[in-house]
C-alpha cells in the first residue's frame, strides 16, 4: 500500500525523534568546586612566590649585615693593631728619653773618668820611656787603666775601635797632618793621640788622630816627587 507524502514524513520523523530528556545537563556544583580548586591553586602559587621572594630578601639582608659586621671587625682589629704599635713606639721613645736624661745627668762623671783614663795613659807612656821605673809600677798603672775601662763598659761606654787605618770622620777628629809621598797613604791614620769613646751608638768623644796627607814635596827635601 502506497503512502502519501505526509504519511511518509510523519513516519520518518517519528523514527528519528530525539529524546532531549536523555541528555545529561551540566552540574553547577561541579563547576563551582573546580573554580574554587583553580583559585586555591593560583593563590597557593602566588603565596609560594611571595614567600620565596621574602626569603631571598631576608638572605640578602643577612648577607649585607654579615659583610658590614665583618668589615667593622676588620677595621677594629686594624685600628687596635695600629694603636698598639703606636703605643709600643711611644713607650720605646719615652724609655729612650728617660735613659738619655739619666745619662745626661751623670755624663760629667763619665767624662771625668775618661779624663782620668787619659792621664793614666799619658803617665804610662812617660814611664815606658824611662828605664829606671820598676815594672811593678807600670803594671799597677796598666791595672788601673783596665779597671777604668771595665767600669765604663758596664755603663755602656766603650772605646772606639776601627778595623781600618783609613780616617773616619764619624768617629775620629783630625788634630794634625803628616805629609807622605805615597798617594796610597793619603787620608790614612798616622797615629792616635787620644782614644775616643762611644755611648751605645752615639759618639761621646771622638778619637783624636794625626792623618797622613799626600804631597809631592816632603819637608827637608828639595826634590819634587812624581
Amino acid at each position: 500500500m502506497s503512502l502519501t507524502p505526509e504519511e511518509r514524513k510523519t513516519k520518518s520523523g517519528a523514527g528519528f525523534e530525539v529524546n532531549h530528556e536523555d541528555q545529561k545537563k551540566p552540574d553547577a556544583n561541579d563547576s563551582k568546586e573546580q573554580i574554587l580548586v583553580d583559585l586555591d591553586s593560583s593563590i597557593f602559587q602566588r603565596e609560594e612566590k611571595v614567600e620565596f621572594q621574602q626569603i631571598l630578601d631576608i638572605l640578602n639582608l643577612l648577607s649585607n649585615e654579615v659583610s658590614s659586621l665583618s668589615q667593622t671587625v676588620e677595621n677594629r682589629l686594624n685600628y687596635d693593631a695600629t694603636k698598639e704599635k703606636a703605643f709600643d713606639r711611644l713607650y720605646a721613645e719615652l724609655d729612650e728619653l728617660k735613659k738619655n736624661a739619666t745619662f745626661e745627668q751623670i755624663r760629667p762623671l763619665y767624662m771625668d773618668l775618661i779624663l782620668l783614663y787619659d792621664r793614666i795613659e799619658n803617665t804610662q807612656y812617660e814611664l815606658s820611656l824611662s828605664d829606671s821605673i820598676p815594672s811593678t809600677v807600670i803594671n799597677l798603672f796598666n791595672s788601673i787603666s783596665d779597671e777604668l775601662i771595665e767600669i765604663l763598659s758596664r755603663r755602656e761606654i766603650e772605646l772606639i775601635k776601627n778595623n781600618t787605618t783609613s780616617f773616619d770622620p764619624v768617629y775620629q777628629r783630625a788634630i794634625g797632618t803628616q805629609p807622605t809621598c805615597l798617594i796610597d797613604e793619603n787620608n790614612q791614620v798616622d797615629r792616635i793621640v787620644r782614644r775616643g769613646f762611644i755611648f751605645r751608638d752615639r759618639v761621646l768623644r771622638a778619637e783624636e788622630v794625626i792623618v797622613k796627607k799626600y804631597t809631592t814635596i816632603i819637608p827637608g827635601e828639595d826634590v819634587l816627587k812624581t
